[in-house]
This record gives structure tokens, C-alpha cells and sequence, in this order.
């Protein structure tokens, strides 16, 4: 679709690994169009909300995020094969990803430690991961494929806890 000029809007996972998302985005880039991976929480009231109440500061300085994202679908082919993308990192897992991006404007965390159990197919049915950022500030997430996880978050800065 970039290839011909037109502006694309891509159900997640956008890519398999990054050297493919980085061609997509060289291509867009050079040609002047919209890429964007679909990743509706983004847009949601709830997710406005959150956002403006860290901006104007209601709950302080962001120290620690939690969330987690888990629902039995462990037998959904999208989720179980490897070559379909499979594993709830890619499926599920960028929601739980995505609210510590948003809470912690976007920095890159400065280390990254995670465990997990894999299927058959050599993809991920669970993940728990920890993310330490710069001054002290640190998040954790959650994933599952087998059991029904709460699928919450928890923003907590100095002066209270948002609970999404």
C-alpha cells in the first residue's frame, strides 16, 4: 500500500522484528505517508483521561507502573503459531507496553528483564517483565495466554495511584 502512494493503518503486530518496522517507516517517510500501528486503547476517553491527569500533575511524579493482560487464548492459531506472529508479547502484550510508554512519555528504559513460558511453537503463553527507567523510576508487566489475568494498571507517582 505504500508502494502506491496510499497511507496505511496496520493491525497489530505492525512487523515480526524491527529491521522490517524500520523499512516500513524509511518507506513512509521517503514517500510522505501516515503509518501507524492500530492500537485502539490509544484513543479511548479512559486513556485521554489518564493522560491529562498525569499532564496536570493530580497524582505527582510518575515512579512505578503495573499492568497486566491476560485471557485464555492460547489455542487462537494468531496467538499459538510462530508464523503467524504468535505469542501474547505481540498480541496482548503491547497493551500492557503500550500504558507504560504513555505514563513514562515515551523514554526508553535503561534495562529490561523478563521471563516466561513458551508453547510447542517456540512462542511466548505468559510473560513477566521489569523495566527500570532513569531517577529511581521502574514498571512491571504481565501477559497470559492460559488464565484470565485482572487486565489492569496501576500508574502510582508521589501524590496518589491511577488504577486503569
Amino acid at each position: 500500500m505504500l508502494e502506491n502512494g496510499k497511507n496505511v493503518l496496520v493491525e497489530k503486530p505492525l512487523t515480526l522484528n524491527l529491521k522490517c518496522t524500520q523499512e516500513l517507516i524509511n518507506l513512509a517517510k521517503k514517500k510522505n505517508l501516515f503509518l501507524m500501528e492500530a492500537l485502539w486503547s490509544r484513543f479511548l476517553p479512559s486513556y485521554e483521561f489518564v493522560m491529562e491527569t498525569i499532564k496536570n500533575g493530580v497524582i505527582g511524579d510518575i515512579y512505578h507502573v503495573s499492568a497486566n493482560f491476560g485471557i485464555p487464548i492460547s489455542e487462537v492459531e494468531r496467538v499459538s503459531k510462530k508464523e503467524l506472529g504468535g505469542g501474547t508479547a505481540l498480541d496482548i502484550g503491547i497493551y500492557a507496553i503500550n500504558i507504560v510508554e504513555m505514563a513514562f512519555g515515551g523514554e526508553t528504559p535503561t534495562q529490561i528483564k523478563a521471563i516466561g513460558h513458551l508453547n510447542e511453537n517456540g512462542v511466548d503463553e505468559s510473560v513477566s517483565a521489569a523495566f527500570q527507567f532513569k531517577n529511581g523510576r521502574t514498571a512491571t508487566i504481565s501477559t497470559h495466554s492460559k488464565v484470565k489475568l485482572p487486565c489492569e494498571a496501576h500508574i502510582v507517582g508521589t501524590k496518589g495511584i491511577l488504577k486503569v
